[in-house]
């Protein structure tokens, strides 16, 4: 990247960097690998963190404090800004590139009116759009009725952390965190279309079978006292906290809420799982099905969304909506899936952050008039 920015002019890009320092999953994730990738190539552009209050920049520069931060909106230096974040609240006053990862709203109509609403002003007032799959390609041209010759696709990457060498050695791992247990694994959190419901029911068919517990990593419900009160209180329970709740209530003593593990730690939980069952209905991408092959974790997952784009052919595909080829799935997985490690890190190898941040520096560089 360093030899083909030096041709170049220097510019001033700007990236929405608000919402930067409390998001540490997947947006901001895929955020802070793209800067770190420019960074590590000596890009030669200006690169600016923009926020839109004083409180919002103050907390950038802590966040990251080796990025110069200014005040969004209008800035007269911007050459282009990128808005990473399925949205544009503001007018930067230049060229404008918009990342939309999914359409989820328009999918699902619980979403608010104003989720759906933001998505829309965002392809609207964007110069041109970047997503990360080719489904959530498909998927922005047909909901938010964008041709799609305006619409950019960049797959995401794994960092070289993921990796499949722990940190910490299987038997001592399973005594901290499992109380010895081998384990199944679960990343995400548990909005409707992450497909915990269908999970927590299929396992407890098979639990008996295998002996192993369940890890609920990322951001699961709460433990399943708490969330059974919570689901049927008032006149109108949540039907989907209410089935929650249901599904949790045979599983007790057999799930491990691992809820906001360090980095290095979620690392050793794919290193060591069994198999990482990924059930989602929809995805724009997918990152802890990457995350987990690039990791060794022998993988299952929902041949739904972007899925099969990142997981090839190396994941014991399911049908998450049948629950007897979920339960096969997991019998699969539980049982014989060690052969899959070595086809789930080649397949990670395909998805660096670095090829990622080339193709996004280059489609900014190509709005510049």
């Amino acid at each position: 990247m360093r030899q083909e920015c030096a041709r170049r002019a220097r510019l001033t890009l700007g990236v929405e960097g608000t919402y930067l320092p409390r998001d540490h999953r997947g947006m901001g994730r895929y955020v802070r690998n793209i800067l770190a990738s420019w960074k590590q190539a000596g890009l030669p552009h200006r690169v600016l963190l923009l926020a839109r209050e004083h409180r919002h920049m103050a907390a950038l520069r802590r966040e990251m404090p080796d990025w110069e931060v200014a005040p969004a909106g209008g800035h007269p230096a911007l050459d282009a800004c990128w808005f990473p974040w399925n949205r544009i609240d503001w007018d930067p006053g230049c060229p404008s590139l918009v990342t939309i990862h999914d359409v989820a709203p328009f999918v699902f109509p619980t979403s608010p009116p104003a989720d759906r609403e933001r998505l829309i002003q965002a392809a609207r007032r964007a110069d041109r759009i970047l997503t990360v799959s080719e489904f959530s390609r498909q998927e922005i041209a047909r909901h938010l009725k964008v041709p799609l010759e305006g619409i950019s696709v960049v797959l995401e990457g794994v960092e070289p952390e993921f990796h499949p060498r722990p940190r910490t050695p299987r038997e001592e791992f399973l005594r901290q965190h499992t109380e010895g247990r081998p384990y199944a694994l679960f990343v995400g959190n548990h909005e409707p279309r992450k497909g915990l419901v269908q999970l927590l029911e299929a396992f407890a068919a098979v639990r008996q079978e295998s002996g192993h517990a369940l890890v609920l990593s990322g951001s699961p419900p709460s433990p399943p006292g708490l969330l059974g009160r919570l689901g049927c209180l008032g006149r109108n329970p949540d039907p989907h906290q209410s089935a929650l709740a249901e599904a949790l209530k045979p599983l007790d003593r057999h799930l491990v809420w691992a809820r906001t593990p360090d980095d290095e730690t979620l690392r050793d939980f794919y290193r060591h799982c069994d198999l990482f069952v990924f059930p989602s209905l929809y995805e724009g991408f997918g990152l802890p099905l990457l995350e987990a092959m690039a990791c060794g974790a022998p993988v299952a997952a929902a041949r739904r969304a972007s899925l099969p784009e990142v997981g090839g052919e190396v994941p014991r595909w399911f049908d998450p909506e049948d629950p007897a080829d979920f339960r096969a799935a997991l019998r699969w997985g539980l049982q014989n899936a060690e052969d899959r490690r070595r086809a789930g890190l080649e397949q990670a190898r395909r998805f660096d952050w670095e090829t990622s941040a080339r193709a996004i520096l280059e489609i900014l560089e190509a709005l510049v008039p």
